[in-house]
């Protein structure tokens, strides 16, 4: 399995080993340099491998329904089961709230909310949620439209700056204040 990443192994999807074709990699003993920094990726409860000299991408992957309570509602959204969060969220059910910044975890401009607890949507893998309350920037004010207290004190006193990392701020900020108040 993981000797993909370390030199050998077999990948699933051309059964082809990363020592039969080293010219292919690039690299001497034909280790293989990994695709966009990724070398395995998480897929349910297997493991999906793909090394960068395959001549395809991966195969046979399906998309899969996702049922997510987002912001008091049940949302449907078809995706890969290695999609994330951050991507579910701003492509299939367009809530573009959320920003995508550094896909690090370090900015926190993808912050939400996941059973009242703060998570980075670039860093959770859309299935991990499923069954679980997630809030986004657009579902901290009130229904009636009613600005939460915190955006309130943000568009009165400026604190919005440029906007771009806003809405990280006032997701965590608002769990922070629900345990601190």
């Amino acid at each position: 399995g993981l000797g993909l990443l370390m030199g050998g192994g077999a990948c699933p999807s051309c059964r082809g080993t990363t020592q039969d074709r080293p010219e292919q990699y690039g690299r001497p003993g034909g280790v293989p340099r990994l695709k966009a920094g990724l070398g395995v990726i998480q897929y349910g409860l297997g493991l999906v491998w793909h090394h960068a000299g395959h001549p395809t991408r991966m195969r046979c992957v399906e998309k899969a329904v996702l049922r997510l309570k987002v912001n008091g509602a049940v949302r449907e959204a078809a995706a890969l089961p290695n999609a994330i969060l951050l991507d579910v969220l701003r492509e299939d059910l367009n809530l573009t709230g959320s920003k995508r910044g550094c896909d690090m975890g370090t900015c926190g401009c993808c912050a939400i909310q996941v059973d009242g607890k703060p998570r980075l949507a670039c860093l959770t893998l859309a299935w991990q949620v499923e069954g679980k309350e997630i809030t986004t920037v657009e579902g901290l004010a009130a229904p009636d439209g009613k600005l939460h207290p915190l955006q309130k004190a943000f568009a009165e006193c400026g604190g919005s700056q440029c906007g771009f990392c806003t809405p990280g701020f006032l997701m965590n900020g608002a769990a922070w204040l629900k345990d601190h108040p």
